[in-house]
């Protein structure tokens, strides 16, 4: 609950309860979720070299913050 996710193609926004945040309607969540995907894209089967945790977290914000900084 009160969390996205992307997993299998998919962003996944979860239930959320009254007074927490939306992340379905934050930006910045929206872009972070869609570099998971375009770092899978990318990767391929290759992915579970990245999929440390850290770096697949990193890169994801930093495909977020491109998205962002560039409207």
């Amino acid at each position: 609950q009160n969390n996205a996710y992307y997993t299998d193609d998919t962003i996944n926004f979860t239930t959320y309860s009254p007074d927490a945040v939306n992340a379905a309607r934050d930006n910045s969540t929206i872009w972070h979720e869609l570099g998971h995907g375009v770092m899978d894209r990318l990767m391929g089967d290759f992915l579970h070299l990245a999929d440390t945790g850290g770096l697949s977290e990193g890169m994801a914000d930093f495909i977020a913050a491109l998205v962002i900084q560039d409207k």
